[in-house]
């Protein structure tokens, strides 16, 4: 895709669109330059050292298509993977000073695009200063329908992230944590709707249960009277396992040196 093509969106306020995205992460290749923040379609992670159990399509972040999300979650991503950027010292973000992973940022940009999708349905606008603790309990309340309380937790995360980052997303972020005082796992667990396997009824497991133990009240005594004259009706002369075994491997090794006994072989290397 071509710069050209790419959405139009916005110019930040805090970053500029040709800085590199990867420029001071601490697992950039020599020699790779990478994506600038104006790329607004998606950016390769190529300038960073790829995990061998990442293919390369999955190596790189995309971004919601509406304007206002694309650039909201370019600026978060940006931030998050440049934590200590002079925009940030300046209004007052302070981040760790580890860049976040890829993949956290990938989920980050995922729950973006989710609550963008939402707010559309439900008619909301884009400006999140605009939204208030009642909206995002209906969007985790509407999410916790088809996800569990992990998944929820890790949506109430990204939140929490634009609440941190309010001072520089363009056009302001989150106001206030929507959940005070509570940690993610307690929000995922108490909206989230518990998945477990139903109850069995005892209708169905009392005849399992009463049929286990009338083997063991019934007809125990009998079976292990069987066993024992099973045992002692087995002939004495019967050659032990350990024995047998060393006899058929001295089959096998005497057929092999005989050389008109052919093996089959492949004519190439087969499976490596």
């Amino acid at each position: 895709m071509t710069a050209s093509s790419w959405p139009r969106v916005p110019p930040a306020a805090a970053f500029g669109d040709a800085e590199l995205v990867f420029a001071g992460h601490p697992d950039k290749i020599p020699g790779v330059i990478g994506p600038v923040f104006g790329r607004s379609d998606e950016w390769p992670a190529d300038a960073i050292r790829r995990p061998s159990n990442k293919t390369p399509g999955s190596w790189k972040l995309r971004f919601p298509g509406e304007p206002a999300w694309n650039l909201r979650a370019r600026e978060a991503s940006f931030a998050l993977l440049n934590p200590g950027h002079q925009a940030l010292r300046e209004a007052g973000v302070h981040l760790p000073a580890q860049p976040a992973a890829l993949q956290t940022l990938a989920r980050l940009c995922h729950h973006l695009t989710t609550l963008m999708r939402w707010a559309q349905r439900h008619a909301l606008p884009a400006d999140l200063p605009a939204w208030t603790s009642t909206h995002w309990d209906a969007f985790l309340e509407e999410t916790a329908g088809r996800l569990g309380p992990s998944s929820v937790s890790g949506y109430v995360s990204s939140i929490r992230r634009l609440v941190v980052l309010a001072p520089i997303l363009t056009g302001g972020g989150v106001r206030e944590d929507p959940w005070p005082n509570r940690t993610a796992a307690d929000v995922g667990r108490r909206v989230a709707r518990p998945v477990s396997t139903p109850a069995i009824p005892p209708a169905t497991w009392w005849p399992l249960l009463h049929a286990a133990w009338t083997y063991i009240d019934v007809f125990a005594g009998d079976l292990l009277d069987l066993r024992d004259r099973t045992t002692a009706a087995s002939p004495a002369g019967r050659t032990p396992g350990s024995q047998a075994s060393a006899h058929y491997d001295q089959l096998v090794a005497s057929w092999l040196a005989d050389p008109a006994n052919l093996v089959p072989v492949h004519d190439r290397a087969w499976r490596d």
